[in-house]
């Protein structure tokens, strides 16, 4: 089995929108690999679209317009291995040659063998351009948008956008949290504190594969700057609240952590989302969760306390962890999303209570889909009145609190607490 060729197959799937990188776990359990070659197929993946801009700049000088597709994947896996892996150049090589075979394009063998090799010899210059490459590898639209609405952040959100995201997980305080501490010294995990409760960042990945604590529910993996919804929205007992798109259940189990004794509706749209919401509430809490298939661009029934709506969006603010959204997402698709999140905004304001608090959140940093989309919202909604979030002081905006990608710190996150007066 070549891993290089699984990785090329992988890859020509996700160009094709067949899939995904969220999906990749899941496609290697099924090929039954040992872990080291599991965790180089992943490695190639997401090195790939997190460099692919540069890998392709960089091959695109030595193939022809006419070269397929498969063949020039091929050659970027194989520029990559080079330029940024720690494979010896002979194993880079040969084994991205006899990838050819494993996919059927054995005319190719000496076309990506010969490509690689001059790259190899050029590898002073390519390595200069690829790293100057790097320092934008984001499509054009998105670059631009970027520095128009972020000028003297620029740089730095494209920097951070294209590094590896720390990992961070919340302790259940609902189960004895220094197990987990206990387990983190025992392995030589070594880990920071962060200045949000429970949230600990980890210095290096931990694989929750057969953990028993992380089956049992005693941790969760959850960036900080999402675990910020379950502070802000504060949970109090009996209150009744709805998590809207709440699939995969973060912030649902999070809020059952700070105070089980509430009246929980969560919901999602899709089958295979609403699985694992459930999967997931199951793990980490045995309070009662009512959870709902609903397309929330039409009308619910009920009445709510507190809503938090993490809508649908670009997710832009975390390329880092899903780089190949910087291929699947395009302007015309950021276009699309807004009128989706405006409708169901102003449909779960009408499942509000009066005095209550609806909490916006999306994992972007466009301004379209979050300042604008709340200023537009405020025109159309007299009874609606933005709230200070105190713990997000230092992200203030106009129109809410917008968190950019940072080192060591939390994803592009925007967050807005409405209140019905």
């Amino acid at each position: 089995m070549n891993t290089r060729a699984i990785a090329c197959e992988y890859i020509l799937d996700i160009l094709a929108k067949k899939n995904t990188l969220l999906t990749l776990d899941k496609k290697l359990k099924k090929l039954d690999l040992d872990s080291q070659d599991s965790s180089f197929i992943k490695a190639l993946c997401y090195d790939f679209f997190r460099n692919y801009f540069s890998l392709e700049k960089i091959v695109n000088k030595y193939i022809s317009n006419k070269t397929k597709i498969n063949v020039k994947i091929l050659i970027m896996l194989g520029t990559l291995q080079l330029l940024e892996m720690s494979q010896p150049n002979y194993a880079a090589i040969n084994e991205t040659v006899n990838a050819c075979k494993k996919l059927k394009i054995t005319w190719a063998t000496k076309l990506v063998n010969a490509i690689l090799r001059q790259i190899l010899r050029d590898f002073e210059i390519v390595k200069r351009d690829f790293l100057e490459y790097k320092k934008t590898d984001l499509p054009e639209w998105l670059c631009s948008k970027i520095k128009s609405q972020y000028p003297n952040d620029y740089q730095e959100i494209l920097i951070q956008s294209n590094k590896k995201a720390p990992m961070f997980i919340r302790l259940n305080n609902q189960k004895n949290k220094q197990e987990v501490m206990n387990f983190l010294n025992q392995n030589n995990i070594s880990f920071q504190q962060t200045s949000l409760t429970d949230c600990i960042r980890l210095d290096t990945p931990l694989s929750v594969e057969n953990n028993d604590l992380f089956n049992k529910g005693y941790f969760t993996i959850q960036d900080i700057s999402a675990q910020y919804a379950g502070h802000i929205i504060n949970p109090h007992n009996e209150e009744r609240i709805l998590d809207a798109c709440a699939a995969p259940g973060g912030k649902t189990t999070h809020l059952l952590e700070i105070n089980p004794n509430i009246y929980l509706t969560a919901i999602d749209i899709i089958d295979s989302r609403l699985q694992l919401l459930k999967d997931n509430i199951s793990r980490a809490s045995n309070s009662k969760v009512e959870i709902k298939k609903h397309d929330l661009t039409q009308k619910l029934s009920g009445s709510f306390d507190k809503i938090i709506l993490d809508a649908p969006c670009s997710a832009i603010g975390v390329i880092r962890r899903n780089p190949d959204i910087k291929i699947s997402r395009s302007s015309e698709d950021v276009k699309n999303i807004l009128g989706i999140q405006s409708r169901i905004l102003q449909n779960l304001w009408g499942n509000l209570k009066p005095n209550g608090y609806l909490l916006y959140i999306t994992c972007s940093i466009l301004e379209e889909e979050n300042e604008k989309q709340i200023e537009n919202f405020l025109q159309l909604t007299p009874d609606a009145q933005i709230e200070n979030i105190n713990i997000l002081s230092e992200y203030k905006r106009k129109f809410g609190y917008q968190i950019l990608p940072s080192e060591n710190q939390g994803d592009g996150f925007y967050y807005c607490l409405i209140h019905r007066v």
